[in-house]
């Protein structure tokens, strides 16, 4: 018995040989192994994604990856096949054939990038003889790149900006458990715990995988949403609109400390820390409050307009429903503010539900 290589292909076949007929019959349609390594080093890097699917449903083209939220179709071409510019070598035998099959498929190429830059989109293409990490690639008609995008050893591509429906539907689901959790008593240690289950769950980190790595989506909640959660709470910033419940108003809470002759001065509140100015006929008062483990805060801003002012400033050391604080420290407050010529007092404050628009 000879080898493949010996024996002669069947006359209709268009390969030169049985040995180049097995070859390419045995080219799989996916899960090559550029394919594999590719996918590998998305996952590895917290993205997910769907394998050979078609970016649009009505279009019959198939993409080895896609991303489908951020609209980012991957497709990992032969060197050979699609006649890549680098390592594309031009056939001796049949020649003729080889040249009109690889122009039909770069043919075929640049009609499927067409296809999806009428729909909104652009593809990337990624050569199989050298799999790099690919982040992201921005999918807009308009962003003037050239089609078929190639991406370079080494290149990083640029984040893409989380659509606002998505942005919204996380923030307003993160905050919800946010409000259940009373998200700023929870200790800094329990605190990593959650970030690591939010990046796993699907609503939240399901929603964000399209756009940030594990550890990206990890950093974008820590410095956007959570540390924007307490000024969300007194109706501050750019999260504020997330926040379902917000902490009772100053001027529900300073005239039980200072009387009902008080009135908070229209226009007054401010923060870092929360402050406002409240009138009780000619006098005026600078407050400002914060929790116990803000104290230094208070000091800082009620000194300095201790300076300037008729009135003490007034420093309002507040609490949730709940909680309290330990007489230790009330004991320490309290000295840190005699010192200072200060008032202080304690309250206590609740969450309650934003009314709907």
């Amino acid at each position: 018995m000879g080898l493949v290589g010996d024996e002669i292909a069947p006359s209709d076949s268009w390969a030169t040989s049985a040995g180049v007929r097995a070859s390419m019959r045995g080219n799989k349609g996916r899960d090559t192994r550029p394919e594999r390594r590719l996918r590998s080093l998305l996952h590895q890097r917290g993205l997910r994604y769907r394998v050979s699917t078609r970016p649009v449903p009505e279009l019959r083209r198939t993409a080895d990856i896609v991303f489908p939220r951020a609209r980012v179709a991957v497709f990992v071409d032969g060197c050979y096949w699609h006649g890549c510019p680098d390592h594309h070598r031009v056939s001796t035998k049949n020649s003729e054939f080889w040249r009109d099959k690889i122009a039909e498929n770069k043919r075929r190429d640049a009609e499927t990038t067409h296809a999806l830059e009428e729909r909104g989109g652009r593809c990337c293409g990624v050569g199989n003889t050298r799999i790099q990490p690919v982040w992201r690639t921005s999918w807009s008609a308009s962003s003037g790149a050239p089609p078929r995008h190639r991406i370079e050893p080494g290149t990083r591509m640029p984040e893409i900006p989380v659509p606002q429906e998505i942005k919204d539907s996380v923030v307003g689901e993160l905050y919800r458990r946010l409000d259940k959790l009373d998200w700023d008593e929870v200790p800094a240690r329990e605190k990593t715990a959650y970030y690591t289950d939010w990046v796993d769950d699907p609503a939240i980190g399901g929603e964000l995988a399209d756009y940030y790595t594990a550890e990206g989506m990890r950093v974008w909640l820590k410095d956007g949403p959570l540390k924007e959660y307490a000024r969300a709470l007194e109706g501050f910033g750019s999260y504020a609109r997330y926040a379902t419940r917000r902490l009772t108003p100053p001027d529900d809470f300073i005239p039980r400390m200072l009387g009902s002759s008080w009135a908070l001065v229209p226009n007054s509140v401010g923060e870092k820390p929360m402050h406002c100015l409240v009138q009780a006929g000619e006098r005026r008062r600078y407050v400002c409050w914060a929790k116990s483990r803000n104290f230094r805060d208070l000091v800082w801003a009620a000194v300095n307009k201790a300076i300037t002012s008729s009135e003490r400033p007034l420093m309002v050391v507040y609490t949730k429903s709940g909680s309290e604080v330990t007489q230790r420290t009330r004991r320490l407050h309290e000295r840190l503010a005699e010192h200072c010529a200060l008032d202080l007092a304690y309250t206590e404050r609740s969450l309650t539900p934003v009314p709907q628009a």
